[in-house]
């Protein structure tokens, strides 16, 4: 069933002059002709009585009325519902737990208000290799993660930003010897976390293995511990900057070189990016400073 077979018996119906149909249509009269009997061929039935010269519809096209007038409003619909320019639908965003809980609100908050039928739901179980596959299989839209820089041809990283990773405590102090880092009381993220890895990684080369007090991997927990005085951490420069600036918690000096690794918000190449998308990464770059 052709689309514009529906069209032209819309347009007889409502004429009931198949001349001045093909005249508003700009079709000859014989194409409307063909039109209406290839359409009646589809459905089964006759749709016009012809009388004399004249059409007029009978009980089966005035019954057919309402179901032509349907589909062809479901194919404007379908149509134009790609070109709407207004954000809807579903947003997945895997995420590493640190920045959910620090760099996200403020980005949700923003596109929550500006986009409310938009529906976002955010992975923070997965691991970056999770994400990553998970972009690969179309299941994430993006993956926003702090990690060492995550590269590819099919990658396009939408936000770069280099982050210190910092010790911090309670109590202002430095650390003048290297080995006293060891019998610190840390509390830490898991293993195999990307910072956390790094840190080990980086003390090994002076023989030092950690035994932390504590391993959560909930960096809020470990920040609310810490601003109790609870031990020692090494947390993202995001996670700990609010803190720092009010004097809650302070960095600690260690002979360690700086550590930093990239948070970076990333998807695919060949993804389209839907206005949902681009309405977030809209929302992202309005909140990320300068």
């Amino acid at each position: 069933m052709e689309i514009r077979f529906l069209e032209t018996f819309l347009k007889v119906a409502h004429t009931e002059n198949v001349s001045l149909a093909a005249a508003e249509l700009d079709y000859s009269q014989s194409a409307v002709t063909l039109h209406i009997q290839q359409l009646e061929r589809t459905v089964g039935v006759p749709l016009f009585d012809r009388l004399g010269r004249g059409v007029q519809l009978n009980e089966n096209g005035r019954a057919f009325i309402p179901h032509a007038k349907a589909v062809l409003q479901s194919i404007q619909r379908a149509r134009h519902f790609a070109h709407s320019d207004v954000p809807s639908g579903k947003l997945r965003i895997g995420c590493a737990e640190s920045i959910a809980h620090t760099v996200l609100p403020d980005v949700l908050t923003l596109f929550h208000e500006t986009y409310p039928g938009v529906e976002v739901v955010i992975e923070t179980e997965w691991t970056p290799d999770d994400m990553l596959k998970a972009l690969w299989a179309n299941e994430l839209d993006f993956m926003y993660t702090f990690d060492e820089p995550v590269v590819g041809d099919d990658l396009i990283r939408a936000v770069v930003v280099e982050e210190p990773i910092v010790f911090v405590q309670k109590e202002a102090r430095s650390i003048e010897a290297i080995e006293s880092l060891e019998r610190a009381p840390f509390l830490l993220t898991e293993r195999g976390v990307s910072y956390r890895h790094a840190l080990e990684h980086a003390l090994l080369g002076y023989g030092i293995r950690l035994h932390p007090m504590l391993e959560v991997g909930d960096t809020s927990l470990i920040l609310r511990l810490v601003r109790r005085g609870i031990g020692m951490s090494f947390l993202p420069m995001f996670v700990v900057e609010e803190a720092l600036r009010s004097g809650e918690l302070h960095e600690v000096d260690t002979p360690l070189d700086p550590l930093s690794m990239e948070r970076q918000l990333i998807y695919h190449r060949q993804k389209w990016v839907s206005p949902a998308m681009h309405a977030f990464l809209q929302c992202v770059d309005a909140v990320e400073p300068d």
